[in-house]
């Protein structure tokens, strides 16, 4: 696909946060429900997706990564000019899934990477967990990604008809994962999902 990405976002734009941490520092919120390690269960899920996905480059493991709700999703990836899914087959539960297949696949680093932090951009991470303080959960300038919790109400989607089925679907808060890569983001959703927690949402905006 001959797309050159400006800017990848997730369908959720955030509304406005207050924050109540000092820019250079990180605020760890409480663990999420429904386990006493649940920070360290998410962050632990989120790495394993990317380097699946980013570092040993297997799309099908990374796949396993998104769960039933990102199957179930009709706004997954709905705002792509890229045309993972087209508006005609968002009803094909097949359609979806091959279009976030595809959409792993085409965001694959180039050349390969041995070191998941090569792949993103660590800049881009520090300044937007410093403007999200209050809200990551992660160490961005290890990480070079930022994982922040929020809820449900704090995000809006690019359309009032993705804002209402959004809000409709996800729980009260959600866990959203920043990734930089290159000059754009391309940002997901996680929801709790059996024992673990499971990708139920992705966007990105292209030109």
């Amino acid at each position: 696909m001959d797309v050159k990405i400006i800017q990848a976002v997730t369908t959720l734009v955030f509304l406005a946060v207050t924050s109540c941490a000092p820019a250079s520092g990180h605020k760890v919120v409480a663990a999420v429900p429904g386990s006493a390690q649940g920070k360290t269960s998410i962050q632990f899920s989120v790495r394993e997706f990317l380097n699946s996905w980013l570092v040993d480059r297997n799309v099908e493991l990374a796949l396993q990564s998104f769960g039933a709700a990102a199957i179930q999703n009709e706004m997954m990836l709905s705002d792509s000019c890229a045309g993972y899914i087209a508006p005609s087959e968002r009803a094909s539960e097949q359609s979806r899934r091959d279009g976030i297949a595809r959409f792993l696949r085409d965001f694959l680093p180039e050349p390969p990477v041995t070191d998941l932090r090569r792949a993103l951009n660590a800049a881009t991470a520090a300044r937007l967990a410093s403007q999200k303080a209050s809200r990551v959960i992660n160490d961005p300038t290890t990480d070079s990604y930022v994982l922040m919790r929020v809820g449900k109400d704090e995000i809006s989607g690019e359309t009032s008809e993705a804002t209402r089925y959004l809000r409709a679907r996800l729980p009260a808060s959600v866990n959203v994962l920043i990734v930089p890569i290159g000059a754009g983001m391309v940002n997901f959703v996680w929801t709790p999902e059996g024992s673990g927690w499971k990708v139920a949402h992705a966007s990105l905006v292209c030109m």
